[in-house]
């Protein structure tokens, strides 16, 4: 059964490890104004942030890595606090902006990925099959479709292991095929301990998941 709730810190078991707990983040400029965000993401929980476009969601993810400077509020990752001086460990991540070298093979964008984190080749091909990449893995980026651009960067955040997955709409460009598949890797991966927390609009992806679900609204949440 799915539940929906907002990201209140009091409703999460603190009982298991926190991967991820944010707490008051808030983005401020001139033109505008978006929190404060507070989300605690538990080993084994999958969590889906929904809401309309423009509420919030990616602001919120971005926050929590240290992707963009917040005004107030904190982020910790493992326990560790993030910024953008600071960036999070053993974390994946997937956003619309992808950040290939579209010159250079899926196969080299991965392994160019890997050496930063000392995973070798073998995984590379591992990842790439497993993503039903491996006919296309020395074709160049630029001439992959945006769904094969998409299950490249599923690849490339499991690519290290990393006991936390960020995903921001990770099922836009998908075939149900392919939908399905990441339904089961996700599952898999919070059944070993992991933990997941997706932004999407994708109701039907979601509720296979049974993710807790917090809505984020008017660019706030908490």
């Amino acid at each position: 059964m799915t539940t929906e709730t907002t990201a209140t810190t009091d409703e999460v078991d603190t009982t298991s490890e926190t991967m991820l707990r944010v707490e008051g983040m808030r983005i401020a400029t001139r033109r505008r104004s978006i929190g404060p965000f507070d989300l605690r993401v538990s080993a084994g929980e999958l969590v889906g942030l929904v809401g309309p476009n423009g509420s919030g969601k990616t602001t919120l993810l971005r926050l929590a890595l240290g992707l963009d400077p917040a005004t107030t509020g904190s982020s910790r990752v493992h326990g560790r606090p993030v910024d953008p001086w600071h960036p999070p460990h053993r974390v994946g991540a997937v956003f619309e902006a992808d950040g290939w070298l579209p010159w250079l093979s899926g196969r080299d964008n991965l392994t160019i990925f890997a050496e930063v984190h000392g995973v070798d080749g073998v995984t590379v091909d591992a990842q790439l099959d497993d993503v039903g990449l491996t006919p296309a893995a020395d074709q160049a980026v630029r001439q992959y479709s945006r769904g094969m651009r998409q299950r490249l960067a599923i690849a490339r955040a499991q690519l290290h292991s990393p006991p936390l997955l960020i995903l921001d709409e990770p099922t836009v460009a998908l075939d149900p095929a392919a939908t399905g598949w990441l339904v089961e890797v996700l599952a898999d991966h919070v059944e070993s301990g992991g933990a997941a927390v997706i932004a999407s609009h994708d109701d039907a992806f979601l509720g296979a998941l049974d993710a807790r679900r917090v809505a984020v609204e008017h660019g706030r949440c908490g």
